[in-house]
């Protein structure tokens, strides 16, 4: 895939290229996920049981592309 934005840095268009091809940044499309992390929340609340009580979860530390979901 050939990155056609010229005001991108060569260090930022590297990691643009490694970012569309990552597994997850993929399967959080085809889910409708925000982003990937939403993988992480799911592979936490696997292992620790965490969300599966409560029906709302506070993201104090939000930033885009981050946590929220």
């Amino acid at each position: 895939m050939k990155i056609k934005n010229k005001s991108l840095s060569d260090k930022s268009k590297k990691w643009l290229k490694r970012h569309l091809k990552d597994e997850f940044v993929k399967k959080s499309k085809e889910e409708k996920y925000r982003s990937r992390a939403a993988y992480k929340l799911i592979e936490i609340d696997k292992k620790f049981n965490l969300l599966k009580s409560c029906k709302a979860v506070v993201d104090l530390g939000a930033a885009p592309g981050s946590w929220s979901e």
